[in-house]
């Protein structure tokens, strides 16, 4: 199970029946992971956590496990 999958599900606008059938092997690409998404989440974060997060930071995250270890990471930061 993704840590921050409340931030996950809103972000990318999944239902409840989509985040349960995520793991962490499973690729960003195959849901609405695309460059709205990024700015949604980087806004997203940066208005609740008070972060701010590049764009290019997402180059090397390509499944939900490294998307949810980046948001810890950068959660963590804080």
């Amino acid at each position: 199970m993704l840590k921050n999958s409340n931030i996950i599900s809103e972000v990318l606008e999944l239902s409840s029946d989509e985040v349960d059938k995520i793991t962490t092997n499973t690729e960003l690409s195959d849901f609405n992971w695309d460059s709205l998404a990024m700015v949604n989440l980087i806004t997203h974060i940066s208005e609740n956590f008070n972060v701010e997060i590049e764009f290019d930071s997402f180059d090397n995250i390509l499944n939900f496990g490294q998307l949810d270890d980046f948001i810890t990471e950068i959660i963590n930061k804080k």
